[in-house]
């Protein structure tokens, strides 16, 4: 009878054990999905925000300098996947089953090094180095402060008045699946209106 009681007692606490594991695995992998999640966010919005100033500027201007192409560079390199955040894909042909903005942000860090490719050495020697913006240069930054300026205005639309202070990129969105969705939807319509499938046949 003790000998029951006592395998009863060990199965039981067996159990226990296995279900404080899975809730504890269950934990971390929310904490870690919420620590990806915040952290890419400052990332995404701080790039749209930051770009949307730097191109803007440099269009004033009329150049754009080695700081200016590797402060875009830095801010559009990291580009975070959206399914992570559990954006679900319009089933369409349209789609193709795959999120356009995330190519088209790293096409803005491509393009940018491109321009001052075999200039590093210029860059290294003299940090306001410049590149004048020719006619067909001045285009194709217009080309990408057009689509940035898209998603900047999904932000703007998609944060509270607290994230939108000068400097701070620990944004507050309302909704960050709709903020996501319209970013998208920015994408794919600037490709129909200038008729090509990646931004990259605007750039090269």
């Amino acid at each position: 009878m003790r000998g029951k009681k006592l395998k009863l007692i060990l199965v039981i606490f067996i159990v226990i054990l296995l279900f404080s594991n899975l809730n504890e695995y269950r934990i971390r992998k929310n904490l870690d999905s919420i620590s990806y999640q915040s952290t890419s966010v400052g990332l995404l919005t701080r790039g749209v925000v930051d770009r949307e100033n730097l191109l803007s500027e440099i269009l004033e201007k009329k150049y754009i300098t080695c700081s200016d192409s590797r402060m875009i560079s830095y801010v559009s390199k990291r580009v975070p996947q959206f399914k992570k955040f559990g954006m679900k894909i319009k089933e369409s042909e349209s789609h193709k089953n795959q999120i356009k903005t995330e190519s088209a942000i790293l096409e803005f860090h491509n393009f940018i090094n491109f321009i001052f490719e075999g200039k590093k050495r210029m860059c290294n020697e003299e940090y306001k180095y410049k590149v004048e913006l020719d006619g067909e240069l001045k285009t194709k930054i217009e080309y990408l402060y057009e689509l940035n300026n898209l998603w900047f205005n999904s932000y703007e639309r998609n944060a509270t008045a607290k994230s939108k202070i000068k400097n701070i990129y620990n944004t507050e969105l309302i909704s960050l699946e709709n903020f996501l969705i319209d970013i998208e939807e920015d994408t794919i319509n600037f490709m129909k209106s200038h008729d090509v499938d990646n931004i990259s046949e605007l750039l090269y």
